[in-house]
């Protein structure tokens, strides 16, 4: 999904991105990779397409799951300009050691649900004390994300977890 809006002279624009998680209740601890298999070959980092040619700013990072559950679900969403590399294992494992990547590496978001619905959960993550400003000059590219649980969650089988950077570009 892709919505564009303006305020006050700002252009904002929002692309979604979105994995099913694997089909168990296995509890994470604080510093686990949340991810679409436990298969480190499958894992497949959330991605949004950018383009045009001009700087572009992400103030947040809207974060969704179809579980209400929030009880400890705090995340951070690690955000990369190439494809990072899930070595080892994939889902519920420690993100230290199965993800490479760091020279990729942009920035990161942090957020604790609180917006608990019967359809879900949600919470916009705000950066984790760098500004991630993106300066293109030529063509467009991909950013790529990772989602790091930041307490013990227990999440439900098959949770869909939806990720949204909302960013702001001025016209």
């Amino acid at each position: 999904m892709t919505a564009t809006s303006t305020l006050n002279g700002r252009q904002f624009r929002r692309v979604s991105s979105n994995f099913t998680r694997p089909n168990d209740t296995s509890a994470y601890t604080a510093g686990d990779l949340v991810a679409n298999s436990t298969t480190a070959a499958s894992v497949v980092p959330l991605s949004w397409a950018t383009t045009g040619s001009r700087p572009f700013y992400i103030s947040r990072i809207r974060l969704q799951k179809t579980g209400p559950i929030v009880t400890n679900a705090q995340f951070r969403i690690h955000l990369y300009d190439a494809a990072p590399v899930v070595s080892t294992t994939g889902d519920n494992a420690a993100f230290a050691s199965v993800v490479a990547g760091v020279a990729k590496w942009l920035g990161s978001f942090d957020g604790t649900m609180v917006a608990s619905q019967s359809d879900g959960a949600a919470v916009n993550c705000l950066p984790t004390g760098n500004f991630l400003r993106r300066d293109y000059i030529g063509d467009p590219g991909t950013l790529y994300g990772l989602i790091e649980a930041l307490a013990a969650y227990t999440p439900i089988a098959e949770e869909v977890f939806t990720a949204t950077p909302v960013t702001e570009f001025d016209q």
